[in-house]
């Protein structure tokens, strides 16, 4: 649902910059790509570290740094993939 207003926006500044409306349209779904591409990835990590959760919650640090970890890396992977 959140991908209609991202890839309306695209279309709304690729259309006036001369490209066709198929071709913006395109460039629209092509943008949200990685996302599902990036679900099995990020499925298959939360699995794998999953147990660890219990001693995250221990302490609010070691969450937040789980967390800014998880999102490195996910980050890290979608640059690698795009």
């Amino acid at each position: 649902m959140h991908n209609i207003p991202e890839g309306l926006a695209i279309s709304l500044v690729l259309v006036p910059r001369g490209a066709s409306v198929r071709s913006a349209a395109w460039w629209s779904v092509f943008s949200s790509l990685p996302q599902p591409l990036m679900a099995v990835p990020a499925y298959v990590f939360v699995e794998e570290f999953g147990r660890l959760l219990p001693l995250a919650a221990a302490s609010g640090r070691a969450v937040l740094a789980a967390a800014a970890a998880a999102a490195g890396a996910m980050f890290a992977l979608q640059a690698l993939l795009v």
